[in-house]
């Protein structure tokens, strides 16, 4: 994941890519299973941070681009950091991961540091919720997409294309252009690496998910140790 990646999205990234909608979205699924103090990780421009932090609950996050974090309506409850070495001198009971963040991570090595330095910031009995892509992304974008338009008077242009297991984005903002990758993976690896950690693993069905299913995995991992 780049540092600067988002330097030009960020301008119009809650429009374009995020929504409150989804936010409250988030909200309404996490705290079904999350409780007592939180951790946001990948945060973006802290909108769940925000309100999860409304809602009177103790919450933290982190992010990596400082272009997002600057948008955070509570700068003191976040910070930068990277996802496989972020650090906190403390533990949490629930940390959560949602708009696809974990397939910004583009190796299996870097999702087995992340998933083992949450592991070690939850407490026991901690819960961590997160979603990711669903494989067959894949084949809805093997044909090209492209959308453009513009937001709060800037320009954009956003175009996915496939390339083997990843997705590769292409934004134009005001004539700039940043490009991210996501990679995919299947469920059952991200299974397997979470078990190997030593977590407890299950996947939340449509009945909870609703229309997000279709769209994403949701997966809860258990600390649970002996």
């Amino acid at each position: 994941m780049g540092e600067y990646m988002y330097e030009k999205l960020s301008s119009v990234y809650q429009e374009l890519v995020g929504t409150i909608q989804g936010s409250q979205y988030f909200y309404q699924l996490a705290k079904k299973y999350l409780n007592g103090k939180l951790l946001d990780c990948a945060c973006g421009t802290g909108e769940l941070v925000s309100l999860f932090y409304e809602n009177k609950y103790e919450i933290y996050g982190f992010d990596l681009s400082a272009e997002m974090l600057s948008k955070c309506c509570y700068p003191h409850l976040v910070k930068q950091a990277n996802m496989i070495d972020f650090h906190y001198d403390t533990k949490f009971d629930g940390v959560m991961c949602f708009c696809d963040s974990i397939n910004y991570l583009l190796s299996i090595e870097d999702i087995t540091k992340f998933f083992t330095n949450v592991y070690q910031h939850l407490n026991n009995n901690g819960i961590f919720i997160f979603d990711m892509h669903r494989y067959e992304t894949l084949l809805q974008f093997t044909d090209e997409y492209y959308q453009s338009g513009i937001i709060n008077d800037i320009s954009y242009e956003w175009q996915i294309e496939v390339q083997n297991d990843l997705l590769l984005h292409t934004f134009v903002i005001d004539n700039v252009a940043e490009q991210h990758v996501q990679r995919i993976y299947s469920l059952s690896v991200i299974i397997k690496l979470l078990q190997n950690i030593g977590f407890t693993v299950e996947t939340l069905n449509e009945e909870i998910l609703g229309d997000y299913a279709l769209e994403k995995e949701v997966l809860i991992a258990y600390k649970k140790e002996n």
